[in-house]
């Protein structure tokens, strides 16, 4: 996927309130992100308990699941 891709998501992440603690910056000589502890908010994880499609992961994964989600949001801002 391209960087700029990445950026969009956890854009999105970030102004919906799902994840906090992650914050973009922007130079003359580029843009990056600093993590101060990057972590699913409550109301990311109210929508966790809502959304049909985590409620499968998460009931397949058990407590793996939550581990599972904080390794791809990780993932996701090496990305960029």
């Amino acid at each position: 996927m391209p960087e700029a891709y990445w950026k969009v998501i956890i854009s999105e992440l970030i102004r919906f309130g799902f994840i906090e603690e992650l914050m973009a910056y922007q130079t003359k000589n580029g843009s990056g992100w600093v993590d101060n502890g990057i972590h699913i908010t409550l109301k990311g994880m109210e929508y966790l308990e809502e959304n049909q499609g985590m409620k499968k992961a998460r009931g397949f994964l058990g407590q793996s699941f939550f581990v599972a989600l904080e390794g791809v949001i990780a993932g996701l801002t090496a990305k960029i």
